[in-house]
């Protein structure tokens, strides 16, 4: 019996390390959006009807989609992320025990350049950082000129005629392109986060090793964050591409409304 206790209070302690609070805060967020979504359908499916109800159920679902998708995707990957720490960690705890203190000779002889390939971990996180802040900052500078350009668009149109269609297909379809665009662009910024160095894990993990054991694992572990910030920024990028062809699909719908509205002030008057 106490050897069964022992093993259910070490699963559930793996548990606990490997769902961290960022998944914790995920599922919570996923278990209050779910009901909420649903709500939203039946209100648009009972209270609206024709055009409109197919515009706004077009403009939702896609929202919901990606928010989900963005959602179990961090879910996933911080799970995974976890769970390598975890083994990493109970792997070189227990190669300690077994073999106590390499031998730093021998690990120099082995992996002769670990001392030149460590020269590569601190400027791939300022590569990845400068390509970050990059990124970032287009997506917010596109999103705020989104919202610029639909209000000058309104006002310019106002000023061609004085009472504006605003119920027609074409505004409503550019409304909704240009909206997605900058739903886009916005979810684009929030979506994913640099992975950095954490001392802290070093100062856990690390000050009872080798220096040459500590400068592969470093580099290692460089090489995974390199990768996970990649696809992030590479997922950034995305996102502004859709923003651009969803803005120019916007523009173009916009375009048409506001002709067809000069075209008809012109022939009232």
């Amino acid at each position: 019996m106490k050897m069964i206790h022992e093993r259910l209070h070490t699963q559930v302690g793996y548990l606990q390390k490997m769902w961290s609070v960022d998944v914790v805060f995920r599922l919570i967020r996923v278990a209050f959006a779910i009901p909420l979504a649903a709500v939203a359908y039946i209100q648009i499916w009972t209270e609206t009807e024709g055009f409109m109800r197919t515009f706004m159920l077009v403009a939702l679902t896609p929202w919901i989609t990606s928010v989900a998708y963005f959602e179990f995707k961090g879910i996933r990957k911080s799970t995974q992320r976890n769970l390598a720490r975890l083994t990493n960690t109970d792997a070189k705890g227990s190669g300690n025990k077994e073999n106590g203190n390499r031998d730093g000779a021998l690990d120099s002889q082995a992996y002769p350049a670990t001392e030149a390939a460590y020269s590569l971990v601190l400027p791939s996180y300022q590569w990845m950082l400068s390509r970050y802040e990059a990124a970032d900052s287009r997506l917010q500078a596109f999103a705020a000129f989104i919202s610029a350009f639909g209000f000058a668009a309104l006002v310019f149109i106002r000023s061609i005629t004085d009472s504006p269609d605003y119920g027609s297909p074409w505004f409503f379809s550019a409304l909704g392109a240009l909206s997605l665009a900058l739903m886009v662009a916005l979810v684009g910024r929030l979506r994913g986060s640099i992975t950095l160095a954490n001392p802290m894990t070093v100062w856990e993990e690390y000050l009872d090793v080798q220096p040459d054991e500590f400068m592969r694992d470093q580099l290692h572990w460089a090489g995974v964050h390199f990768n996970n910030n990649q696809q992030v920024i590479r997922a950034k990028f995305y996102s502004g591409m859709a923003a651009v062809l969803l803005f120019l699909v916007g523009t173009a719908l916009l375009t048409v409304w506001g002709l067809s509205e000069a075209a008809g002030a012109v022939g009232g008057s």
